[in-house]
Formats: C-alpha cells, sequence, structure tokens
C-alpha cells in the first residue's frame, strides 16, 4: 500500500474519529500524530491537509450532499 493512500485511510478515520466522538480536531490530530505512518514528515503533512481541509469545509461539504442527496 503506498504512503499517501495510508494517509488517505487514516484521514478518513480521523473525519469518522471526529464526527462520532465529537473529538477536537487538535485532539485527532495528536493521537493520529502516534502512529507510524507519522513518522515521515512528508506523510503526515499530506494527512494534515487533507484532514484539516475537509474539516475547514464541512459546512460547505455537508451542503452538497444534502442537496443531493434523497431520503437521507
Amino acid at each position: 500500500m503506498s504512503k499517501r493512500r495510508l494517509a488517505r485511510e487514516n484521514c478518513l478515520q480521523s473525519l469518522y474519529a471526529s464526527d462520532i466522538a465529537h473529538l477536537e480536531a487538535a485532539s485527532v490530530l495528536a493521537s493520529f500524530q502516534m502512529l507510524d505512518f507519522a513518522a515521515e514528515e512528508k506523510n503526515f503533512d499530506f494527512y494534515k491537509l487533507l484532514y484539516s481541509s475537509t474539516i475547514s469545509n464541512l459546512p460547505k461539504i455537508d451542503g452538497i450532499i444534502s442537496g443531493i442527496s434523497l431520503n437521507w
């Protein structure tokens, strides 16, 4: 598995944890920083970019999903 794919998978897990457990972004980032994939700064920076961008655009993303989802 490529390291960028691992970063994307960890981002998805982080977003799920944020949503379900109502965790703050800083807390999620801190816990995922302890994983092995975070040892390579380049990959962890990619993960942080994906995660932070998604969190900051969440209202817009939710609006788009709500607008096209039926009976959700």
